[in-house]
């Protein structure tokens, strides 16, 4: 996530049972071990964040 450098201001690992987790981009789920399986693309996870950085700099102005 350094490629995103001082326009992500934090990442949260939470740790589920069993070693399971989601990938959440504010409220949005991404992926899900549970639901999707496995480990996420790491492009999953760059377009998700890239794409909600957008939404908040057109929020913004």
């Amino acid at each position: 996530m350094l490629r995103f450098g001082v326009r992500l201001s934090a990442i949260e690992l939470i740790p589920w049972e069993d070693g399971a987790f989601d990938v959440r981009v504010g409220e949005d789920l991404v992926h899900s071990m549970y639901r999707d399986g496995g480990f996420p693309a790491t492009q999953t996870v760059v377009d998700a964040v890239e794409a909600r950085l957008a939404d908040e700099r057109a929020t913004r102005g």
